[in-house]
């Protein structure tokens, strides 16, 4: 999942492993969490553009982006180093 949204690269061999494709601190945090947590969709009418059958697409949709943005504001380079401090 990781390595399919460019994150980290894998090598086979006696010297092999996973690493990361590019420096933590242009790593964000929401990139590992959607590729981690299937896009963080919290309902299915999230991901749909316009107008749904569900009433309630607006306020998921705010929620989502949200979460999103408070997710994208850190790289991970911040959360190894522990600079993301709680409110």
């Amino acid at each position: 999942m990781l390595s399919s949204r460019g994150i980290i690269t894998a090598n086979r061999g006696a010297s092999g492993g996973y690493y990361l494709a590019k420096p933590p601190e242009e790593i964000k945090i929401g990139e590992i969490v959607r590729a981690l947590e299937d896009d963080m969709q919290i309902i299915g009418c999230v991901g749909k553009e316009g107008k749904c059958c569900c009433p309630s697409q607006a306020v998921w949709k705010r929620l989502y982006d949200g979460i999103n943005q408070v997710l994208d504001s850190m790289t991970l380079k911040q959360m190894l180093d522990g600079e993301i401090k709680g409110v």
